[in-house]
């Protein structure tokens, strides 16, 4: 008795099931994975618009590797930037390529070989000018970071400003990086000639650099570099020669200088943050002190770059993370010295090189950018697209005219 009452419980159950299952799909992939979404789809909606037929890995997740070029100095930051950035997108995986020097970074990026490079407007301006090489095929995803043109020489050299070195002076730079490719341009707007008035001799280490500076076979150095600067900071700290000194920027033509060499910009730094030994500091008419350590420097932009092949979705949802995260990225990279910028859209170098379509859309959905001529749409710049029913919705529509 009791054997065939678990018989029929047995065809009971296997009855039931086989009715169940007609009706009931597991959808595992969509009913029990959390994925994020910007309109935020309630669970409601997600039936609704039957949504659970849909694969939401192959919908949200970019399976693509995503290329990434840039030097061994940025190794560091790139890594940091990219790794960040996977952990909070849907790509699943990206590939850094380390080059031996910028040229080949930027060739390889131009020609469709990566699909974002890191470099400098003096290397793309040296690229195209002096290489005659074609530039249209590079867009521009953002300013990244900033470059400081340190220039370190010693007292006893009696050099004091840029401008008044010697004939013959010789210069050490580090071979393959950004000033490499910059010199000759910095040097010709003011008014100087290679092997006449300077010589160069270029090192392939900042070691080997920084050796030749104290054994005098340079006169100066000039390092492109962050600041804070670690491996300058060390250096500073491990010789402790009071003679060697950093030039402020300053010329007697500096505004026509500026206007020749617009990629360059000017900022003051804390010489406290140089390094713990450096001050304080008395050479000619500048004194620098603990409590007077400012000194003005010049820089360059270190940037994002990509094919303008490169899909436009790739570039829009970088951008986006970056938007949304470079304040939390520089907390991540505060004690390496980098610090980023948030995405700025009014300066020269958008027409030197333009945007990225992909970034431009990004632009136009914050309201950044319209084709809407109505003048309140300054009103959702950082907010919203600019559009008529934005604006009504602001209640800034009929207001064009006032």
């Amino acid at each position: 008795m009791k054997i065939l009452i678990l018989i029929i419980l047995i065809i009971l159950f296997y009855i039931i099931n086989n009715i169940l299952k007609k009706n009931i799909e597991e959808h595992y992939l969509t009913y029990f994975l959390p994925f994020y979404d910007d309109k935020d789809i309630d669970l409601a909606l997600f039936y609704k618009n039957n949504e659970n037929n849909n694969n939401y890995f192959k919908k949200k997740f970019n399976y693509n590797i995503l290329k990434f070029g840039t030097t061994k100095t940025d190794k560091y930051f790139i890594n940091r930037l990219i790794n960040y950035y996977i952990s909070t997108s849907y790509l699943i995986k990206s590939k850094t390529i380390l080059y031996k020097d910028d040229i080949k970074n930027l060739s390889d990026l131009i020609n469709n070989k990566i699909n974002f490079s890191t470099t400098t407007y003096s290397t793309i301006r040296y690229y195209e000018d002096n290489l005659k090489q074609n530039i249209n095929n590079i867009r521009l995803i953002t300013t990244l970071y900033k470059l400081y043109i340190y220039i370190f020489t010693k007292k006893k050299y009696n050099v004091f400003q840029i401008n008044d070195i010697k004939p013959g002076f010789i210069i050490g730079i580090l071979d393959g990086y950004a000033f490499t490719y910059y010199y000759d341009i910095f040097f010709r707007d003011m008014g100087f000639i290679e092997n006449t008035d300077y010589i160069i001799k270029k090192y392939d280490t900042l070691d080997n650099l920084f050796k030749g500076f104290i054994n005098s076979e340079c006169n100066m150095i000039i390092i492109n570099d962050i600041f804070p600067n670690n491996d300058i900071m060390n250096f500073l700290d491990n010789v402790k020669d009071e003679d060697i000194i950093l030039l402020p920027f300053k010329m007697p033509d500096e505004d026509l200088f500026l206007k020749k060499q617009r990629i360059i910009n000017i900022d003051y730094i804390d010489l406290n943050n140089l390094s713990s030994s450096y001050l304080p500091k008395k050479f000619n008419d500048n004194e620098y002190t603990k409590n007077k350590p400012t000194l003005k420097i010049c820089y360059l932009y270190k940037i994002l770059i990509s094919n303008i092949s490169t899909d436009p979705s790739y570039t829009y949802e970088f951008i986006k993370f970056y938007y949304n995260n470079y304040k939390a990225i520089n907390n991540n990279l505060i004690e390496s010295g980098y610090k980023i910028q948030n995405i700025s859209i009014n300066n020269y170098k958008t027409s030197y090189i333009d945007y990225h379509m992909g970034v431009l859309n990004f632009f136009r959905h914050k309201g950044y950018i319209s084709n809407n001529e109505n003048i309140n749409c300054k009103y959702l710049a950082g907010t919203s697209e600019c559009t008529d029913k934005s604006l009504l919705d602001n209640n800034l529509l009929n207001k064009f005219n006032e």
